[in-house]
Order: structure tokens, then sequence, then C-alpha cells
């Protein structure tokens, strides 16, 4: 009876384990995804390939985790959501601010990276709250992770230091 019990509580909490998704074998995870109307500040968006505000704005940040001495850029990663590829707009390590720019990001212990895709929202649009979508690499080595985003409407993006090491993807 009381295996029985400890099985019961086990696989009511089960379904509410968050999770992660691998980039690849040593290169990182997914650890939540948001999507947003909220304005962004975003340095160097002038001078960007993706300069021009969209109409009906929305943001999708995707947070991951890295070893420590991992780089990440805007450049080594798209989204694919809808049928749609959308190039990363902007990147940043935990609270530093948005740069529109390829520099890598280097991680540093327990540090989370941030990538921002900038998206029309008359055109993407979550269903039931929620995105499909996949983070596809544009460097050799590294896998293609499918995870939902959340959609958070208007409010701010979670800060990553609330983000468990055990991720919040549904």
């Amino acid at each position: 009876m009381k295996y029985a019990l400890w099985l019961l509580l086990f696989s009511a909490v089960l379904p509410l384990a968050a999770k992660t998704v691998s980039l690849g074998d040593r290169v990182g995870w997914v650890v939540h995804a948001e999507y947003s109307a909220a304005p962004q500040e975003i340095t160097g968006r002038s001078s960007s390939k993706l300069a021009a505000v969209l109409p009906h704005e929305h943001f999708i940040v995707v947070f991951v985790r890295m070893p420590a001495g991992r780089t990440i850029s805007i450049v080594d990663y798209n989204l694919r959501v809808n049928g749609a590829t959308i190039p990363c707009m902007a990147a940043a390590r935990d609270n530093q601010i948005w740069l529109a720019a390829p520099d890598p990001v280097l991680f540093v212990d327990n540090s989370v990276g941030r990538l921002l895709f900038v998206v029309d929202g008359s055109k993407i649009r979550p269903a039931g709250g929620k995105l499909s979508a996949t983070l596809q690499p544009v460097l050799r080595g590294r896998s293609a992770a499918s995870f939902t985003i959340r959609d958070i409407g208007d409010r701010k993006f979670t800060e990553p230091g609330k983000i468990p090491a055990a991720g919040l993807l549904p």
C-alpha cells in the first residue's frame, strides 16, 4: 500500500516536471522560451539587417544554457515557427542588454544565454497560449531543437536568474 501511494504521488508530479531540450552533445540546452508584445530595447538595431520595425511587432526569446567557456551568437541559429524561418535579431547573457551584433556571447558558470527573435504578431500567433518552434543551427555539429514557446501576452520576459537548470519548457 505504501508503494502504491508513492507511485500515485510520483505520477501526479511527473507531468509538472520542467524539462530542457538538447542542442547536441556538449553544446547546451534550450531551457525556456517565451512570446511577448512587450517592447524590447535592442542596442545596434538601427545598423542590423532587421532594422525596420515590423507591424504588430512581437518578440520571442529562447533561453539556453551552455557549459562555461562556450559561446553563442545571433548568426548561430534561426527559429522556425509556423513554416517561417526567422533570423536571430539580438543576443545577451543573463540580464545584459540586447545586442544586435554578431559578437559571441561567452558563457560563464551558471549563466543563461538569450536569443531574441522579432516577428510580426499578425502573422505569428500562438494557439492556446503556445507556439511550436524549432531552433535550427547554422553551424555543423549542433542539433536542431524542437520545443514549445509560451505566450506571456505583453508582460516582460522572465528574468534569466529565475530559470532553474532543470528548465521551464512545457
